[in-house]
């Protein structure tokens, strides 16, 4: 986030979901943030029925309270003009073995953002890159995502 212009530019959504609130009319990518709007995503209709019924049972201050405690801060610049980032808090590293899925074509999280997720893990890493996948990987690859989570948990027993 710190050094690449193209992320800052990708999550600028984010930093709009830390500093504002569902009251904005504009909040969700110039829209109101609402079951339907906030489904827009899913391409499946049928799909996307189950996910409005599911949002229409969300918090949505909450969804954006996830972007104002968890979302790296972003950069900013120092008295001399060089870019300074806040400190990121001291967590526990994750004590389980983690599956991970990102879509290569993802504008959000850049391929970039994978680097040393390793360094926050005490046990292993998979990770699964899926070319034409984009933000919403289990959507653009549902049946691999699908197939590769049922083997990883399967291995573990």
């Amino acid at each position: 986030m710190a050094s690449n212009k193209e992320q800052q530019t990708n999550s600028s959504y984010a930093r709009k979901f830390q500093q504002g609130s569902v009251s904005d009319p504009d909040i969700f990518f110039g829209r109101p943030m609402n079951p339907q709007t906030i489904s827009k995503w899913v391409k499946d209709e049928d799909a996307k029925m189950h996910y409005v019924e599911a949002f229409e049972r969300s918090y949505f201050e909450g969804m954006l309270n996830y972007y104002k405690q968890n979302y790296p801060p972003f950069p900013q610049l120092g008295d001399d003009g060089a870019t300074a980032t806040a400190p990121m808090p001291a967590l526990p590293k994750v004590s389980m073995p983690v599956l991970m899925f990102h879509g290569l074509d993802d504008k959000a999280l850049l391929s970039d953002g994978l680097n040393n997720t390793w360094d926050w893990l005490e046990k292993d890493l998979t990770l699964v890159t899926i070319p034409g996948a984009g933000h919403f990987v289990q959507q653009d690859a549902a049946e691999l995502v699908s197939k590769t989570m049922k083997w990883w948990l399967l291995a573990r027993q």
